[in-house]
């Protein structure tokens, strides 16, 4: 974790939310796993660049929809949140067809997001229940 987020903690922000404190170490270790990765195919490179946007994404969909008040809006972005999480393993595991990304970081990457979308349902779920009443 870094300093920042460190101090972020004490006060009443995203940051405290349970799937992004959860997701965060994940993604950030995705995400320098990532900048190490290099094609010379262009297409395989586009694929590396969105799954880095994709990892990005996550995080920024779960802090916006934190800070939003309705419902239903703070619903549609963590929902977008974990649809990036999903296509981040997807990609992952794309990029390890085309061995730019070996074996063991994909699996570690993958079965990781996996544990971490389990979170992200419970919370999406305890949101639905909350809009019902």
């Amino acid at each position: 974790m870094t300093k920042l987020f460190s101090s972020l903690e004490s006060t009443k922000c995203f940051t405290n939310l349970n799937a992004y404190k959860t997701v965060y170490p994940s993604v950030v270790s995705c995400l320098e796993t990532l900048y190490t990765c290099n094609s010379d195919n262009k297409d395989l490179l586009n694929i590396l660049s969105e799954a880095k946007c994709n990892c990005i994404d996550i995080l920024n969909n779960l802090a916006i929809g934190y800070n939003r008040y309705n419902i239903k809006d703070k619903l549609y972005f963590y929902n977008l949140s974990r649809n990036c999480l999903s296509k981040v393993q997807s990609l992952l595991i794309l990029l390890n067809s085309f061995n730019i990304l070996n074996f063991e970081k994909t699996d570690l990457f993958v079965k990781k997001f996996q544990e971490d979308l389990k979170l992200f349902n419970g919370t999406i779920r305890k949101i639905e229940n909350l809009e019902k009443k």
